[in-house]
């Protein structure tokens, strides 16, 4: 496999919490990232050598399979004191699987689902990240975080390669 890509926002985001961003800087994050989607997903595909289907959790499956197996082992993640965490590439691996997961649900709901960035309170944990927003429950996703964390708990032994699958049920039945 070739050096998988890195998820570097452009400067100086990249230097600084999304917390002190400006809301400029918060626009200019989720202008980059939504521009950045479909490559950062077939660099994805490509690595894995998995190309889509007809059907969103077919492919979110097959891919599933393949990352967790990867995010195991370097360059994905390394030893630390209290087991395995994500690297670097680890993040980027694992935040585009929230991508791949993010856009087939907006794919399946353009009328209802759509990208916005959180505003407030500054506490919460997405503050000035793009999140899908639009869900029956009025809840939002924020598919890097909410794949990171299931990334992390592969590698925890806490989940298995249905994690993305699952993450694109719960959200996909929460749309209308």
């Amino acid at each position: 496999m070739r050096q998988y890509p890195m998820f570097i926002p452009p400067s100086p985001l990249g230097s600084k919490s999304p917390k002190d961003w400006s809301q400029d800087e918060a626009k200019k994050y989720k202008d980059w990232l939504l521009s950045s989607i479909d490559e950062r997903i077939t660099n994805l595909e490509q690595a894995f050598d998995e190309r889509p289907t007809m059907d969103p959790r077919d492919h979110v499956s097959a891919l599933g399979k393949k990352v967790a197996k990867a995010l195991l082992d370097a360059p994905f993640s390394e030893a630390s004191a209290t087991g395995r965490k994500l690297t670097n590439v680890g993040y980027a691996l694992a935040a585009d699987m929230g991508l791949l997961v993010a856009r087939y649900i907006l794919h399946r709901y353009p009328n209802s689902i759509r990208w916005e960035r959180v505003r407030k309170p500054k506490s919460d944990l997405s503050y000035n990240l793009p999140v899908l927003e639009g869900f029956k429950n009025g809840n939002y996703l924020d598919p890097i975080a909410g794949s990171t964390a299931e990334a992390a708990a592969v590698l925890r032994g806490q989940r298995g390669p249905e994690a993305w699958v699952r993450i694109l049920e719960f959200w996909s039945g929460k749309a209308a």
